[in-house]
């Protein structure tokens, strides 16, 4: 699959993005999680039907696009208005959605934003984002801002990419497999558009460092049901096993609950894999992707069958914690 790159002007700089398909075919837009790019599709999209016009845009301070200026933290927020950039950049009104991680959760705020672009949404290994209750906020705002703006690291959070540690292209690769969990194939479709060359043979990872103190909306439980569980598009979730296992928050039951009640046209699944499987077991992923964007109604039972699994892991996780 050959990808065309293309350069989107902001008041900024540039957002990157790649292209794929003739501009008359149905949409499909896609978005990256924190601390990635375009390349962590590239392998899903190898399984995709050549009829589907692909968009795979790179966020601001990541891949090949300009980071945002420097100065203060960064949040979720703040990349639904280079989606709208990007979307406004191509002309379209209408699109199916697919996001990883962070990339779903923009791509729910644009649909709060900005409600019916999006006509199908397709979530990889996220449902939302962690609550900020009441009693969770002094935490948040000290991990958030104290961090942030401690005189030890508020010069390392906004300095440029080519400050940050170099590596040869081997021990890049062995570092963003281990952190990740990835196969060396994976590995290499991150790098791909992932490093800068930092002189003697050697690169660092293009990422802005304030990436790793993302700053989450202040959204408790019912904030986000109230916001995200009345969307009636087809839309599927596809849950990583190791994810459900290691990261099980009651908003993502309350939200999964919610949309399985609400939307006759939601799906869940779960795959065996972690964070990444779309990378790892790219393959895997596609056999219910595909079938959904070709308009293929997967069973409702399936569905209700792993809504009651995650609720009834939810509920031993409970149970466990309290004894």
């Amino acid at each position: 699959m050959e990808f065309e790159e293309v350069f989107i002007d902001v008041p900024w700089g540039k957002i990157a993005a790649l292209c794929y398909g003739q501009k008359d075919w149905p949409i499909v837009l896609m978005v990256h999680g924190n601390q990635d790019s375009a390349g962590t599709f590239l392998p899903l999209v190898e399984y995709f039907p050549k009829k589907f016009r692909l968009i795979i845009p790179e966020m601001p301070s990541s891949g090949h696009s300009s980071p945002f200026p420097p100065g203060r933290p960064l949040q979720v927020l703040d990349f639904v208005s280079p989606l709208k950039f990007v979307v406004d950049h191509f002309g379209i009104d209408q699109f199916t959605y697919i996001g990883h991680s962070m990339g779903v959760q923009i791509g729910l705020l644009f649909n709060a934003v900005y409600p019916n672009y999006i006509t199908k949404l397709i979530c990889l290994d996220s449902v939302s984002y962690p609550a900020v209750e009441p009693d969770i906020f002094a935490n948040w705002f000290k991990w958030t801002y104290e961090n942030y703006y401690d005189e030890n690291n508020y010069n390392k959070f906004n300095s440029r990419p080519t400050s940050n540690p170099s590596y040869t292209y081997e021990k890049a690769l062995a570092h963003v497999r281990k952190t990740r969990g990835l196969t060396e194939s994976a590995g290499k479709a991150v790098l791909k558009r992932s490093l800068i060359p930092a002189g003697n043979g050697l690169y660092s990872f293009c990422w802005d460092q304030r990436l790793k103190l993302l700053n989450i909306p202040l959204f408790s439980i019912q904030y986000q049901l109230a916001l995200f569980g009345s969307m009636k598009m087809p839309h599927l979730t596809i849950l990583a096993s190791e994810s459900v296992k290691m990261k099980m928050k009651s908003v993502k039951l309350h939200l999964i609950e919610e949309h399985f009640v609400n939307n006759s046209n939601y799906r869940l699944v779960m795959v065996d894999g972690n964070h990444d499987v779309h990378l790892n077991d790219p393959e895997g992923v596609a056999k219910h992707v595909v079938p959904f964007l070709n308009g293929q109604d997967a069973d409702k039972e399936i569905t209700a069958r792993f809504v009651h699994q995650y609720r009834n892991m939810w509920n031993d996780i409970q149970t466990k914690s309290k004894l």
